[in-house]
């Protein structure tokens, strides 16, 4: 069976990374369809829980004759309960005549939330857009620069077939975010690997992304550069064939997502002191050892790639306004703050919508202090919690419900909205679900000035604090525990 079409290899882990959208105004092309159609499986924790059919079509956009690899991605998990079904679809086109990048589309969709991004590439320039997000740029694809399908590695056949190199570098157009990711791929060996009744013969190859420490093993088909299969965080994905449709089951990810620890802790959040034992793995944000201890929270041990194996001690210092910036306050001479006074994908904080709200919550206050608290009280008293709910900040505020990813981006879009720098804290909480567990989570930073960045917690109503139950991995971390376990704690007395 020879391999065709479009194959998605990064399934996302959970519903509160996906956000709104709109549409990106582009035409959606008429296509008619060629070659085989193909099929993946999607195993998390060892259960198949999704497929994937892969087309390839012949269409026109943008007066353009194209050649379309089309995916369409079915995911159906529970989380705390709530079912969840994820729908991602992507097209990767190339120009007919060139053989060239010409377009790429990609949807994630949880029927609550949706993210659409669209590049068109004329010449040596992408064009991004994500039109709910306000994010609209030009790349330049400069030589070096490799614009491909997510599934389709010819350049990897080049570079290693053959017994040349076993270690190579390339940078990659990212075509989800819009911008050039480094990948260091490694050569591990060769193998013939049986899928879908067909002999394939294989270059099995580690993928690392540099900028997020993400880890992808593939096995690439030697004969067309095509991916056959893939493991990454946790999950294995295989072409296989159509009875994969009807064999898929709902995956419980409350098994992936909660590390449970068996310790009940009344009134957790009045925690203001926690000593626990954590082997983790997690991806997102390169994580070091030293970026783990900063005021409030001290790490001993080690990381290794991804995986953090140590003690955490956790004590946040409460913060009472002292010395906090005017308001509105001007950071001009602080060049570092920019990029948390910006909009950015999932966080829109230059929409109309969003800075009329924050203005009005905001009129009056007397310092930044103030102005943050009275955003982090809206946010917390005015959005309900709800999986998989509105993921990014402006879906939050159209829906009034959201996950604590939704609850978070709201808060910092709020916040920059107005002229204070925010930002997300991402990792685990505490929580009392399972006889006592650690969960992923997700809350915001708020700059304020000579004290630095104060954390709080709006999805859980600790509008000025956090409780000592957070352990901070980085900014867009994900929390996957091997185990944890809580050596000692503290309860704030009343």
């Amino acid at each position: 069976m020879k391999r065709n079409g479009q194959f998605l290899k990064k399934i996302l882990p959970v519903c509160f990374v996906l956000v709104y959208a709109e549409g990106c105004g582009q035409e959606s092309p008429s296509c008619t369809e060629y070659g085989d159609t193909c099929y993946y499986g999607v195993e998390m924790n060892g259960m198949l829980c999704g497929y994937s059919v892969e087309t390839k079509c012949r269409g026109q956009a943008g007066g353009r004759d194209l050649l379309f690899e089309n995916s369409a991605v079915t995911l159906t998990m529970t989380l705390l309960g709530a079912a969840i079904d994820i729908s991602i679809i992507s097209s990767f086109g190339t120009d007919a005549a060139t053989g060239k990048p010409a377009l790429i589309d990609l949807i994630y969709d949880t029927g609550k939330s949706k993210v659409h991004s669209h590049t068109v590439i004329r010449g040596d320039t992408a064009f991004f857009e994500s039109e709910s997000s306000g994010i609209s740029r030009k790349v330049a694809l400069t030589e070096d620069v490799i614009v491909s399908s997510q599934s389709r590695y010819p350049y990897l056949v080049k570079a290693f077939d053959g017994g040349g190199s076993t270690t190579v570098r390339f940078r990659l157009y990212e075509p989800m975010r819009g911008d050039i990711v480094e990948r260091v791929y490694n050569k591990i060996n060769e193998e013939e690997a049986t899928l879908a009744d067909s002999l394939f013969h294989t270059l099995v190859i580690e993928e690392t992304d540099i900028a997020s420490g993400v880890k992808t093993m593939l096995w690439i088909s030697r004969d067309d550069g095509y991916n056959v299969r893939a493991l990454v965080a946790g999950r294995n994905i295989y072409l296989t064939d159509k009875s994969v449709i009807g064999r898929i089951r709902m995956v419980d990810m409350n098994e992936v997502m909660f590390a449970r620890v068996n310790k009940v802790i009344p009134g957790f959040q009045g925690m203001e002191w926690l000593k626990v034992s954590v082997a983790i793995d997690t991806y997102g944000d390169t994580v070091k050892a030293e970026n783990l201890s900063f005021p409030g929270q001290k790490f001993t041990g080690t990381v290794s790639g991804s995986f953090v194996e140590g003690v955490f001690e956790i004590e946040p210092p409460l913060y009472d306004g002292s010395g906090a910036p005017p308001f509105p306050a001007d950071y001009a001479s602080a060049p570092e703050l920019l990029r948390y006074l910006s909009p950015e994908l999932m966080i829109e904080s230059d929409d109309p919508l969003v800075r009329a709200e924050a203005e009005r919550i905001t009129a009056g206050a007397a310092d930044s202090w103030d102005a943050a608290q009275r955003l982090s009280r809206w946010v917390s008293e005015n959005i309900m919690g709800a999986l998989p709910g509105g993921g990014s900040a402006l879906n939050t505020l159209k829906m009034r419900e959201a996950e604590c990813g939704g609850h978070s981006r709201l808060l910092t879009a709020f916040c920059r909205s107005v002229g204070i720098p925010a930002r997300l804290a991402t990792g685990c909480m505490y929580v009392p679900y399972y006889s006592g567990s650690f969960g992923q989570h997700a809350w915001t930073e708020i700059y304020m000035g000579d004290a630095g960045w104060i954390p709080v917690d709006a999805t859980i109503h600790e509008t000025d604090h956090i409780n000592a139950g957070h352990i901070r991995l980085g900014e867009k971390a994900t929390f996957q525990p091997q185990h944890m376990e809580i050596l000692d704690y503290r309860i704030k007395q009343q």
